[in-house]
């Protein structure tokens, strides 16, 4: 039985649209999804932003049940929606983490943190070449090596003791929110020049896909990799339109969707199921309902379906181990769809959300504001803790069912464990 502590069913909630079926019956499920074996990635729980390669945002432990805040830890620093990375957990549980705006010496910087379970801190790293902030949140290999990348163009590879290990410089910075990895270690990011790279578990430089004037890759958005590790997926926004590219992981284009042109458009990053279906979200400023909304893909390129219009300005996807499929879009409605892109059942909050919904073992999934709420597979939702501020940086849910925020607090940023 789930103990939902401080829960609570929220007044005047709308949802609409609510399957009958339920979601746990997945025998003859053909979208039902499994764990992939990724060899390079640390044994972990949670070792990388939005938990896997494929950028499910799902995990294969419960989350949080009391609702109950175990301990906080607050950090020098100003109150920013880039305060913090995204979060990992090493195989050792360690927390880690990047964070922004810091001061020293009459000037402001980033670190990337090493925390332990119970809060303490561990190590923290800064360059001497480090700016004021971070976007690529920690990325843990299975030797224990913690990798991310910076605005100023490196790619830093630290050991588990916070040293650096490595160090590679690209042309541009790299602003993506986080440096992904197939499954015999290479990586793979993009820079703020619009140019793809791929660098081997060494640092070294395997291949390089320049920008030009027909592909501009997307510097902020995550690449996703595909089930069998072998493609990578990133959208590029360039004049001639916008367009997600599929390459395999030896550096040759196979394959570009374009989704049509429209001014100021914007990909979410994309997400791949165990069976290879891809999706993605399109967003644009002007709300072009011809181009905007959210895609799905089969790995050979083609169209299997897309909600324009209705489902517009969206966040990334999540997918539940059914096969569900979960954006938030405007501020805080949420849909749920089906893997064949059938509305299942929409929720109306009246909360900003700030983090795509994060999945647990049992499909239930967690949204964030200033409130972290508990929402079943079908549908119903409850408030398990109120927060003292909204929270920006993307989650991550640990063995032992505990889940990590951070948010920048009044003119402080704290980092909060919550069972």
């Amino acid at each position: 039985m789930r103990k939902l502590g401080l829960g609570v069913v929220l007044p005047g909630l709308l949802i609409f649209s609510l399957s009958c079926d339920n979601p746990t019956e997945s025998r003859s499920n053909p979208y039902e999804q499994q764990p992939i074996d990724w060899p390079s990635l640390a044994d972990s729980p949670w070792p990388m932003y939005r938990h896997d390669p494929q950028l499910t945002n799902r995990s294969s432990y419960l989350g949080p049940e009391e609702g109950e805040i175990v301990w906080s830890y607050t950090k020098p620093g100003v109150k920013s929606a880039k305060a913090f990375t995204a979060f990992a957990i090493g195989s050792d549980s360690t927390i880690y983490f990047g964070s922004s705006y810091e001061p020293i010496e009459n000037r402001q910087t980033w670190y990337l943190y090493a925390l332990s379970p119970d809060g303490n801190v561990k190590w923290k790293f800064r360059d001497n070449k480090a700016g004021i902030y971070l976007m690529c949140g920690p990325l843990v290999t299975a030797e224990g090596r913690i990798i991310f990348g910076s605005p100023e163009g490196y790619v830093y590879a630290l050991n588990g003791s916070g040293q650096l290990s490595w160090r590679y410089t690209a042309t541009g910075g790299i602003y993506s929110a986080v440096i992904n990895i197939d499954k015999v270690g290479n990586l793979f990011f993009s820079d703020n020049y619009g140019s793809v790279y791929s660098l081997d578990k060494d640092g070294n430089l395997r291949w390089k896909i320049p920008s030009n004037d027909n592909f501009y890759a997307n510097d902020v958005t995550a690449i996703a990799i595909s089930p069998d590790g072998q493609t990578i997926y990133i959208a590029n926004c360039s004049f001639t339109g916008t367009t997600l590219y599929s390459i395999s992981t030896d550096g040759n284009i196979k394959w570009g969707y374009n989704c049509g042109y429209s001014t100021a458009c914007t990909f979410n990053s994309p997400m791949v199921d165990s069976q290879g279906n891809i999706y993605f979200a399109l967003t644009n400023s002007q709300r072009d309902t011809s181009v905007i909304g959210l895609y799905s893909l089969r790995s050979d390129g083609t169209l299997r379906w897309r909600i324009l219009g209705e489902i517009n300005s969206c966040s990334e996807p999540t997918i539940d181990w059914d096969g569900n499929i979960y954006v938030i879009y405007g501020s805080g409605n949420i849909y749920s769809l089906t893997n064949n892109g059938e509305i299942r059942f929409k929720i109306e909050l009246s909360d900003f959300v700030t983090a795509p919904l994060t999945c647990d073992k049992n499909n239930n999934l967690y949204a964030i504001s200033d409130k972290l709420y508990f929402i079943s597979s079908l549908g119903s939702i409850l408030t398990l803790v109120n927060l003292p501020s909204e929270t920006f940086a993307n989650p991550a849910i640990d063995s032992q069912g505990n889940l990590y925020l951070g948010a920048p607090y009044g003119e402080a940023n704290t980092i909060v464990k919550i069972r």
